[in-house]
């Protein structure tokens, strides 16, 4: 994993493939070469030409990670990134939130290569629904960045990237095993083919689960499939196509809280009936084109998502959404300057639809209506590079929205360096949030009725924070310091019958952030990760729920001589933290319990082409929640093969 500034110091050919992270990794074999230089663009240049330092704080994790820690599910490993804290509310796929920064779960943008993977309807993007391919890397970007991407990137993004048939051609496969009758299988073939770069990967994960009730004994199953292509077509130096489609179904049992106040469990997760089907379709289409020796880059880009949600009782449909994104981008980038001197203008276009609607039986006339959003957007990015000794960037965005007022968000951020291998970093910006469909519009007119006067959650902070390299980069350590304040925040009121509804708090929110990263590369094969966050977010001063003070990961990695296999040990800490008590009696908040996991695995290569692979998770067997009675998985065991060629 690197967790450092953002430092963009040449040209990078592999920008081309993500409309809005221009990426590159320098491998190293491990313990031979010093930590691999990650080179990240946040911007919204399409790449490939010489472009200004940009710094901020981002953590890359790269497939070396995803593979050394054998992830299957996206929210696993963003445990291990300083900034984030992780809501699971159940085994594997259940309902999983991510928060950055302290913020709320609906403050985090959400990319696919590149595609917008929020749901429309609810106004955030659920991880439990997201597999791992043990070929890609996160992007995960803190900080405010409605800048660049408007509504939604008020804690930062989160850009999950598949990699490209020139990135890794050929054929790999895995098959495993294990606890809860678990069966997990994907498979992939990529490569290049004249002026074709393509990639196709299928990905499939099925269990009988675990209880998430705390008192209850039914298993929750679950079933998640994936398909997905990445193609591009080069006509030529002067321009090329590319083309991204991405299928995802995930069937969950799932069950409902007992809110019958006259029952002991008047608030509990209880064992119920319920099952929920959730299905999407994304799709992207980008024209690029360079001039000018590739000092001048546009980009044309159409993407579209479609979303749709039930929940079922019985085998009955109980509740259901719809919703949908249609966005059209134009994005034109002009560097020019000497190495000394470098400079870069980028400008974008963002003309957006969102449609959703309440599918569910109670709705009534007005909460079961369709409903559509569209929003104009206009981003101008400015970097400037001093040698390698000083950058400074500045992005401003103006949107203007059919329903909610016209707004305008920035970020500056500059770098420099102190001494050597010291380098500072800072950055102040602004957000936005819009409110959701259920919070404009409701969702039972019994249970929650909406508010269509609301305004749009604004977010500022500021940031700072030191990187030191030592030990010919092989020794890389990062302190960041961060503050926000939220205005107009949006939460939840009771009206005298006890039915809710939203409406926009009159005062402060504020989040604050200590994150601490630390990676090293020892030799002879050994990695070593570690990440600490304190976080303290608080809402009228009141400390806010699932969001633990204290957070902390420890990776330890060796891998064997010529890649023969290798051994991983994982440390996770979740400190206590608050959540809302929903029973008859108490207080209105309980304490959740601090909880530590153990995981170990390791690989052996058995052939050039087959590797047997194992792993245990919850090794010490914790019993622990991330919501409250919501019950996490016991200690699990998962054997399987692995394949590529």
């Amino acid at each position: 994993m690197a967790s450092v500034p953002l430092s963009v110091r040449a040209a990078c050919a592999a920008a081309l493939l993500c409309p809005s992270f221009a990426c590159l990794s320098v491998a190293a074999e491990p313990g031979e070469e010093p930590l691999a230089q990650i080179v990240i663009s946040a911007s919204r240049a399409t790449g490939g030409v010489p472009r200004a330092l940009l710094d901020a704080s981002v953590t890359v994790l790269e497939a070396t990670d995803l593979r050394d820690r054998q992830v299957r599910f996206v929210a696993d490993v963003l445990r291990d990134v300083p900034g984030v804290s992780v809501s699971q509310a159940g085994p594997a796929g259940s309902v999983t939130q991510v928060r950055l920064r302290g913020s709320e779960s609906n403050h985090t943008l959400v990319l696919i290569d590149g595609m917008q993977a929020t749901d429309p309807y609810f106004g955030e993007f659920d991880f439990g629904t997201l597999m791992a391919d043990s070929l890609a890397r996160i992007e995960v970007l803190r900080g405010q960045q409605s800048a660049l991407y408007g509504s939604d990137a008020i804690g930062g993004v989160i850009h999950y990237i598949t990699l490209s048939g020139r990135e890794a051609p050929g054929w790999s496969g895995h098959l495993e095993t294990g606890s809860f009758g678990t069966l997990g299988a994907a498979a992939r073939v990529a490569g290049v083919s004249d002026a074709l770069d393509y990639a196709f990967s299928a990905g499939r994960y099925t269990s009988a689960g675990s209880p998430s009730a705390r008192l209850g004994s039914r298993n929750l199953g679950v079933d998640n499939n994936n398909l997905s292509a990445r193609l591009q077509w080069a006509g030529s130096e002067a321009w090329r196509v590319r083309a991204v489609l991405r299928y995802a179904r995930s069937q969950m049992d799932f069950n409902q809280q007992d809110f019958d106040d006259t029952s002991p469990t008047y608030g509990y997760v209880i064992d119920t009936s319920d099952r929920s089907d959730t299905r999407s379709v994304q799709g992207l289409l980008a024209l690029e084109t360079q001039a000018l020796q590739g000092r001048w880059q546009q980009s044309l880009t159409v993407q579209a998502l479609d979303a749709q949600r039930a929940s079922y009782v019985l085998a009955q449909r109980d509740t259901g959404s719809t919703g949908g994104r249609l966005k059209a981008s134009s994005v034109s980038s002009l560097a020019w300057g000497v190495p000394q001197w470098a400079q870069q203008l980028v400008l974008a276009i963002d003309a957006q639809r969102e449609s959703f609607q309440n599918t569910s039986a109670t709705a009534d006339a007005q909460q079961g209506a369709a409903h559509h959003l569209d929003n104009l957007g206009v981003v101008g990015q400015y970097s400037l590079r001093l040698t390698e000794a000083a950058s400074l960037s500045a992005s401003v965005r103006h949107d203007d929205n059919q329903r909610f007022a016209s707004a305008t968000t920035y970020r500056v951020q500059a770098g420099a360096v102190l001494t050597d291998g010291l380098r500072v970093h800072a950055a102040a910006g602004s957000g936005i949030k819009n409110p959701t469909p259920t919070e404009l519009f409701g969702y039972d007119p019994q249970t929650f009725i909406g508010n269509s006067a609301l305004k749009p959650e604004q977010s500022r902070g500021w940031e700072v924070g030191l990187q030191q390299q030592a030990f010919d980069q092989r020794l890389r350590v990062e302190l960041t310091w961060a503050q926000s304040v939220l205005r107009d925040e949006i939460y939840t009121v009771y009206t005298p019958t006890f039915v809710a509804s939203s409406a926009n708090r009159q005062a402060l929110s504020h989040q604050r952030d200590l994150e601490l990263a630390l990676a090293a590369r020892l030799g002879n094969g050994w990695h070593v990760d570690a990440a600490y966050t304190w976080q303290d977010a608080r809402e009228e001063q009141v400390p806010e729920v699932r969001r633990p003070p204290h957070i902390g990961s420890l990776n330890l990695v060796w891998d064997a001589p010529g890649d023969r296999g290798g051994v991983h040990v994982g440390w996770r800490y979740n400190g206590s933290t608050d959540d809302y008590n929903f029973t008859a009696s108490g207080p209105p908040r309980v304490r959740l319990p601090a909880y530590s996991l153990m995981q170990i695995g390791g690989r052996w290569r058995l052939t050039d082409t087959l590797q047997l692979q194992a792993r245990v998770e919850n090794l010490l067997a914790q019993r622990y929640e991330d919501v409250y009675t919501y019950r996490m998985p016991g200690r699990a065991f998962y054997v399987g093969l692995s394949s590529a060629r």
